[in-house]
């Protein structure tokens, strides 16, 4: 009988198939679950990584307005510069769920600034995204063409304003702008036309009209008319003339002006005006950047004789610069060392390349100042309020000292000493100070000192004495020398101790000669380290003056706060500091901004502060720190500009004043207003930076009275708008 092996059953072939397939399925499903996790996952970043670029985009986006509106805020402020687009470039801020950043911003175009170029990059987490625009500038802050009669709009708001224009012309016609008529052109009238009626404005009696014939026969024009109209809407304009008279002539032209209005009530006037193209003292030029304007001049009106109290009694000097440059446009203006601020400015863009010449206006503002009648120099005389002498500190000398006994054989500097003075030299001890005198009382002699020492010892010989310092507080004002009267609080401003205050001797200074007002002891803060001789010629100077003489003109009646003063004769000192710094808003305190000051030397509270992009009556209220200032009105000035701070009135009466610096001013007249642009500090020259030599350039100035310094207004405005858009691709 054969065995045959047992088959399996298909029963267990069948179980082992199914678990097989279980597997396989289970395996399957994981990873299909695996995967669809890996999908979801990918998925989910990418979604943030999608919504973090989208958030950077429109951060972006957010940053782009931000600068768009920097800008727009500045032409309605009236102070649109190149400066308002470059200054973009580097601000940074947070904002949302990230940061936005102003990679780029640059100028082109038509000063000022016709074409600003932004990069915005906003960033989230890792993603980033940028943005570039356009922002262009359409500039109708004046008029230019090829024509015969230019003209400005203007709308008048309050009765008794006034409107000054500067234009600048081509005498002769150029290639893009030609007409039969070859000779140079005349100013053949100008007027003022609106719903009030019409008003004759004539240069020879309310401005200048200077013809140059340098290489590109530039001239200009400056127009000053008062508006005694009711408010409503006007035009100026003047027409061109051929020489010989009645025929009109097209020429190239830039005209810009600004509206002046008064305080609520008042009125503005013109007083002067000044303009040259011949002689040694000539605001017009095709060689030079710089020029002066004659000596004497007081805003002389052309009609009447130089009157130093109509400078005096103008609040405001405006200038009108034309030019066809070589290289760059006229970017400062000085007075003597008052730089002016910059108002307007705008140039040609007729002819094909455009015709290069502009037209500008600056202006410099100070509260004004005057007597209602005077002799002589107008002013007020400010009687003794500081003294000129010569005084010694302390004294150099030769002696001994046994225990107790200071023994001063001889005195080298004509020093004097006093009790409480120090004495040091070789092998004396430490705080050696003179406690009494003895025989000596100032001179040679003997002195009680607190210490027990020996130094030295009588002669012979005579090497036995040694060389001693007496360092003092007490100033001794001999009568040599001496002007004026010295008073308790008076700060001396020139000489060897500039800067330290002076108190009046006591009965405590054993043997000395207390100083009234003359020759005399005087007591110092602290001890003078060097002996001063009596040859050191000293100023001192107090910041309370009283002046006699004629009442101050109503409203001017009282020295408003940040007059800046100057003196017109006699004698004294007014200092001033040339200091390089930036004003930026006080992020509290709307109506007040910091000044930090980068170089100079320090500044005193109630200075008149004056620069090119500086607010006109401005002043130092507070010192912060060393170099930190609290002014009012609020403002911003770009780091690094240049600026001049001035003695100015901090408050005052129809007879006396408090002055931010100790002033030495003995007989001395003093003003305020356009006068004190003048009289100091500087000379009567004028300064012309960014120009260059060659540059044909013709200007004048005007002075006002009553201006608000406040409603200075451009006839017309810059407006922007976003003319290119592009995303950076990275």
């Amino acid at each position: 009988m054969s065995l045959t092996p047992p088959r399996p059953s298909r029963h267990r072939q069948r179980g082992i198939i199914s678990i097989m397939a279980a597997i396989i399925l289970i395996v399957a499903v994981i990873f299909g679950l695996s995967k669809t996790y890996d999908i979801i996952g990918n998925t989910s970043l990418s979604n943030v990584a999608q919504g973090d670029s989208t958030a950077a985009f429109f951060l972006a986006e957010s940053g782009v307005e931000i600068a768009k509106a920097t800008i727009e805020s500045a032409n309605v402020a009236g102070n649109y510069a190149a400066a308002t687009c470059t200054g973009l470039q580097g601000s940074s801020f947070t904002l949302g769920s990230g940061t936005v950043a102003i990679t780029e911003a640059t100028c082109a175009g038509v000063a000022p600034c016709g074409e600003c170029d932004v990069t915005v990059r906003g960033t989230v987490d890792a993603a980033e995204r940028s943005i570039k625009i356009k922002v262009s500038s359409v500039n109708s802050q004046g008029t230019a063409s090829c024509g015969y009669d230019p003209s400005l709009a203007l709308t008048t708001t309050v009765d008794n304003q006034g409107v000054f224009t500067n234009l600048a012309y081509r005498a002769k016609p150029v290639a893009a702008c030609a007409d039969s008529f070859t000779s140079n052109a005349l100013i053949g009238s100008c007027q003022i036309t609106g719903t009030g009626g019409t008003q004759i404005c004539t240069p020879s009696n309310d401005g200048w009209n200077i013809q140059m014939t340098g290489t590109n026969a530039m001239s200009g024009m400056g127009i000053f008319s008062d508006i005694n109209l009711t408010p409503g809407i006007y035009q100026i304009g003047q027409t061109f003339t051929t020489t010989s008279g009645g025929i009109n002539a097209n020429r190239n032209y830039v005209q810009v002006g600004v509206l002046l209005a008064p305080p609520t009530g008042g009125s503005v006037s013109r007083t002067g005006t000044y303009a040259a193209d011949t002689g040694g003292n000539r605001t017009a030029n095709s060689t030079g950047t710089s020029g002066s304007v004659t000596t004497g001049w007081n805003c002389a009106q052309a009609n009447g004789s130089a009157n130093p109290n109509r400078a005096a009694g103008s609040n405001m000097l405006l200038y009108g610069f034309s030019s066809a440059p070589q290289n760059n446009v006229l970017s400062g203006v000085s007075l003597g060392s008052v730089p002016l601020r910059f108002q307007v400015e705008m140039q040609s863009t007729q002819g094909t390349p455009p015709d290069n010449i502009y037209s500008q206006i600056w202006y410099a503002y100070n509260n004004a100042f005057y007597p209602t009648s005077y002799t002589g120099a107008m002013g007020t005389v400010l009687a003794n309020s500081g003294a000129s002498f010569q005084a010694t500190v302390g004294a150099a000398v030769n002696g001994y000292i046994s225990g107790t006994t200071l023994t001063v054989t001889s005195v080298t500097n004509d020093g004097v000493i006093r009790i409480g003075d120090s004495v040091s030299g070789t092998g004396v001890t430490t705080g050696t100070v003179i406690a009494a005198f003895g025989t000596g009382t100032g001179g040679t002699g003997t002195y009680t000192v607190n210490n027990s020492q020996t130094v030295g010892s009588a002669p012979p010989p005579a090497s036995n004495t040694v060389a001693l310092t007496i360092r003092s507080l007490v100033l001794n004002v001999k009568s040599t020398g001496l002007t004026g009267a010295i008073g308790v609080g008076d700060t001396i401003i020139s000489g060897a101790l500039a800067g330290q205050t002076v108190s009046r001797i006591t009965s405590e200074v054993t043997g000395g000669t207390a100083g009234t007002g003359g020759a005399g002891d005087y007591l110092l803060p602290a001890q003078v380290t060097t002996p001063i001789t009596t040859t050191t010629a000293m100023q001192s100077g107090n910041t309370a003056v009283t002046y006699s003489g004629a009442g101050i003109d109503s409203p001017n009646y009282d020295p408003l706060p940040g007059t800046a003063l100057a003196i017109v004769s006699g004698n004294g000192s007014l200092s001033h500091n040339s200091i390089t710094g930036g004003i930026a808003p006080d992020i509290i305190d709307p109506n007040t901004a910091t000044l930090t000051v980068s170089s100079g030397s320090a500044l005193y509270a109630g200075d008149a502060v004056i620069g090119t992009k500086v607010k006109p009556d401005t002043r130092i209220t507070a010192v912060l720190s060393g170099n930190t200032y609290t002014v009012t009105p609020s403002q911003t000035v770009a780091s690094g500009s240049s600026m001049l701070a001035r003695t100015a009135a901090v408050s005052g009466s129809g007879t006396s004043m408090i002055v931010s610096r100790p002033v030495y001013l003995n007989n001395a007249d003093i003003c305020g207003g356009v006068c004190a642009l003048f009289r100091g500090p500087g000379s009567m020259s004028f300064s012309l930076y960014g120009i260059t030599s060659g540059d044909d350039w013709a200007s004048g100035f005007a002075c006002v009275n009553g201006v608000d310094p406040n409603t200075v207004r451009t006839l017309g405005v810059v407006s922007t708008k976003r003319t290119g858009w592009s995303e950076v691709v990275r």
